[in-house]
């Protein structure tokens, strides 16, 4: 399947482990089709990613 691609060669591909795959995926980032992803969405993800950048916010009610 072109542009298709599966979890490992996902991970190698933005080099990013098999398990952060998961989390985008678990997020709703990312969706899995019988084990695959499809490479455009996949890249358009993982530079999102990569473009956040600062502190977390702090949750409400916390204090520092």
């Amino acid at each position: 399947m072109k542009g298709w691609l599966t979890l490992d060669e996902a991970a190698a591909r933005v080099g990013r482990s098999k398990r952060t795959i998961y989390r985008w995926v678990q997020d709703g980032s990312l969706t899995i089709h019988v084990d695959r992803v499809i490479e455009e969405k996949l890249l358009k993800v993982d530079l999102a990613k990569r473009q956040r950048v600062g502190r977390p916010r702090a949750m409400k009610g916390m204090t520092r």
